[in-house]
């Protein structure tokens, strides 16, 4: 018997570790009304905790949390011995800084009934990422939830069962779920040989992340917008130099000044500004026009036409000597240019061409060859290649 249950055990913590990380990747969703619920619970809407933290900070924490529950209509009772015990852990581990919480659960499987829950909090993950009290609460108020019988509500919820929520507390769907799990009375006769199962629902860590960046070039000075959930500080490293800029309401915004086409990284940090969210890439191509590229050059009585790579919605200029000769909005990726014979007229050598989008800096200058008439040229988009 006891070697089946163990497998049991086993097999279900497996199943449990592969949802719990998947999770991290489901789409977002709306709200579920009522907050689903899991396969256990109290004999009664009521139970003890046994506080096995010791520091000032964490009792209050635990304090408050079920103060919460006890509000939403769930009684905690706090005594000095108890099988649901709480307390907090710290793992600075790559996989532990994934890890909010957890909470241990082992019940019957006749009735589902509690033997007994092992709460514990990441402080590890709190001091990285900068959580608030008043969010260290929320994750514990989580915690609580899953001990009582409640699963993860969607992905992006507001809910206190969000499955990597440090935002909310409890709400009217999660006081809902509280309520249909005990709703009915249960007889919580023991049975004698009954199966005890025992699984494990992990917490996300919410992650700082960086998103919805914004660049644009303007009068020799690169701007970049964006907004930087869970960070302090914002550092941007670009052609040798880094700055570093405090977050204010999610948002940061970097500056620049041109002096190479490079890429730009940007990192969010903690309030001691370590690096906590993973490295944003701005490509060259987010702030610099593409260089125009012809592979076709052939030359009539009409004059020369160029067929040209170019980038829609950009303005292509042609100068001789510093003189603008023709100027034309393009609205496509390549272009047929033609260069009437009168304007050619007393001219030799090349163009010079450049191309501009609106908020990007001017593309670098590239040579157009003047032809002799009757002379046409072909080259190839690998051989002359592109760039900035």
């Amino acid at each position: 018997m006891r070697k089946k249950i163990l497998n049991k055990t086993k097999k279900i913590l497996a199943v449990l570790l592969i949802t719990t990380m998947m999770s991290s990747v489901t789409v977002y969703g709306s709200t579920k009304a009522t907050t689903p619920m899991k396969g256990w619970r109290y004999a009664k809407k009521t139970a003890s905790y046994q506080v096995n933290s010791t520091s000032k900070k964490y009792k209050n924490i635990w304090s408050k949390a079920t103060k919460k529950w006890i509000d939403s209509g769930f009684k905690w009772t706090k005594k000095g011995s108890s099988k649901t015990t709480v307390a907090s852990y710290e793992d600075n581990s790559k996989s532990g800084l994934k890890i909010a919480g957890y909470c241990n659960t082992t019940y019957r499987a006749s009735d589902g009934v509690i033997v007994k829950n092992k709460i514990r909090l990441n402080r590890a993950v709190f001091k990285k990422y900068d959580y608030t009290e008043a969010q260290i609460i929320n994750v514990a108020e989580h915690e609580l939830g899953h001990a009582l019988g409640l699963a993860h509500n969607n992905q992006g919820s507001v809910s206190v069962m969000n499955p990597a929520n440090r935002y909310y507390s409890i709400q009217k769907c999660d006081i809902k779920g509280m309520e249909k799990r005990y709703s009915t009375a249960i007889n919580n006769a023991v049975v004698r040989g009954d199966e005890i199962i025992t699984v494990t629902e992990y917490f996300l860590a919410d992650i700082p992340v960086i998103k919805n960046v914004g660049v644009k070039y303007d009068t020799k000075k690169i701007f970049i917008t964006g907004k930087a959930k869970g960070c302090k500080y914002v550092t941007g490293k670009y052609n040798g130099k880094e700055k570093t800029v405090k977050v204010e309401s999610n948002k940061f915004k970097l500056v620049f000044d041109y002096t190479k086409a490079k890429d730009i990284k940007i990192s969010g940090l903690n309030s001691k500004k370590e690096r906590i969210s993973r490295n944003k890439k701005v490509k060259v191509e987010k702030y610099v026009t593409e260089k125009p590229i012809y592979d076709k050059i052939k030359r009539t009585g009409e004059g020369i036409k160029y067929g040209v790579k170019t980038v829609a919605n950009s303005t292509l200029s042609f100068k001789y000597k510093g003189k603008l000769i023709k100027k034309c909005v393009i609205d496509s990726s390549y272009t047929n240019i033609t260069i009437k014979d009168s304007i050619l007229k007393g001219k030799s050598g090349y163009f010079t061409v450049t191309q501009k989008e609106n908020g990007k800096k001017i593309s670098k200058k590239m040579k157009f060859p003047i032809l002799k008439k009757g002379e046409a040229s072909e080259i190839s988009y690998y051989q002359s290649g592109t760039g900035y």
